[in-house]
């Protein structure tokens, strides 16, 4: 199974070949993704040229070089600068967040902050979920949190914080 990194390269490469947007069929087919995962990475090209004040990729519309470019340099930018984050890492620091009382954590708050999809964002949720102790509920107005006392949930987070800071660490020292 290929990272979205890979597939989002692969999708930015093939709209360099194409005068105009094929339909979303003809590119899963030609890139051998589903059509969701189509619509997913249109979704994260749409995002980056909005953030560049470019016109959206739409089906049968002409390609504009001014946005190959900026898909490009955004492409070219996230290889430089992203990291890959696995599940393990991402669920605690997803747990971090939960923990402290900054602010209220939703579901589309942890897909934005690890552009991940929504399916990913909810099995990382009830995994946490499946725990015996520091369950998180969901309240519409608070968002996530742990029904447990403010200190319990600091100690909580700086074990975590800890826990993270060392498993890095350990990464870092065996690459």
């Amino acid at each position: 199974m290929q990272s979205f990194d890979d597939n989002y390269s692969n999708f930015v490469h093939y709209l360099v070949s194409h005068k105009s947007l094929p339909s979303v069929r003809t590119i899963a087919r030609h890139l051998n993704l589903s059509s969701r995962k189509i619509y997913y990475i249109l979704q994260h090209a749409n995002a980056e040229l909005r953030s560049a004040h470019q016109p959206f990729l739409f089906p049968n519309e002409k390609i504009h070089a001014s946005q190959i470019h900026v898909l490009i340099d955004a492409l070219a930018d996230s290889e430089k600068t992203e990291s890959y984050i696995n599940a393990y890492e991402r669920q605690l620091i997803m747990d971090i967040l939960i923990s402290m009382p900054l602010r209220k954590w939703r579901l589309i708050d942890f897909q934005d902050l690890f552009t991940v999809s929504r399916a990913t964002a909810l099995r990382d949720i009830s995994d946490l979920k499946a725990r015996k102790e520091f369950r998180p509920i969901y309240d519409k107005g608070k968002g996530f949190m742990y029904d447990s006392p403010i200190y319990t949930n600091l100690v909580h987070a700086y074990n975590l914080i800890y826990s993270l800071q060392y498993d890095i660490g350990i990464r870092k020292l065996c690459s």
